[in-house]
């Protein structure tokens, strides 16, 4: 059995090379941003309506009825469907801005299932006591003083 060095050193170059392009091709693409970006805060708006609204409608079931409430959304905020898209991909390239966004809707959501679950329960409560304090306390009928016999 002969060893064969010419196919030994064209395996060495061919990994040589794959491993020289790899960074190159691992290495963040850095793209300008579209002339029409969503800002920020408003990109961070955008996913946190789109959030509620597909936590709503996810018991109907209803494709049609999603996408006209994606639409009215967008058309709310005057962005084409376009636009959105393009700045998302951007969003998606650039993938600390889009950490931030995400983080920053995220806190907003948190914020608004802690308010709902406090009023839940604080309404709740509310009524227990109003129903045990209706139980405990008789009707009283208020008698004008003209009707009295």
């Amino acid at each position: 059995m002969r060893f064969n060095f010419q196919k030994l050193a064209s395996k060495i170059v061919l990994f040589g090379s794959l491993i020289a392009f790899l960074p190159i091709s691992c290495s963040k693409e850095t793209t300008k941003p579209p002339a029409n970006l969503i800002d920020k805060e408003t990109f961070s708006n955008l996913i946190i309506e789109f959030q509620l609204v597909q936590s709503l409608l996810n018991s109907y079931n209803d494709t049609l009825l999603a996408i006209r409430v994606r639409d009215s959304i967008l058309v709310n905020y005057q962005i084409s469907l376009e636009q959105f898209y393009s700045s998302e991909k951007w969003y998606h390239n650039n993938i600390e801005e889009y950490q931030t966004i995400l983080n920053q809707a995220m806190d907003v959501l948190s914020e608004e299932q802690t308010r709902l679950l406090d009023n839940k329960k604080s309404s709740a409560k509310d009524s227990l006591i109003l129903n045990e304090s209706l139980q405990n306390r008789p009707i009283q009928r208020k008698i004008d003083s003209d009707k009295q016999p």
